[in-house]
């Protein structure tokens, strides 16, 4: 399922980048992106990689509505499927 390839990869990332973060916590969709101590470079840097490796970018609409670890997943997977 396309969704879980690209969860299973953002919570990669986070991961990398939220060392300090449990993988159970990571794990919840609805988690709050402000809740990962993550600020806004972090973020950004977040988003570039993602980029790259799913060869899709997300509009800035999108950027500026990531709330959840779920809105990333959903942007990333809206961004594919527009490419496709």
């Amino acid at each position: 399922m396309v969704k879980e390839d690209s969860f299973s990869k953002i919570v990669s990332v986070l991961s990398v980048h939220s060392p300090n973060i449990d993988a159970e916590i990571l794990s919840d969709r609805s988690r709050k992106l402000e809740e990962l101590d993550l600020d806004s470079l972090q973020i950004m840097e977040i988003v570039y990689e993602l980029e790259e490796y799913f060869c899709h970018n997300i509009s800035e609409i999108q950027l500026q509505a990531l709330a959840t670890i779920d809105d990333l997943v959903s942007a990333f997977d809206a961004a594919k499927k527009i490419k496709a």
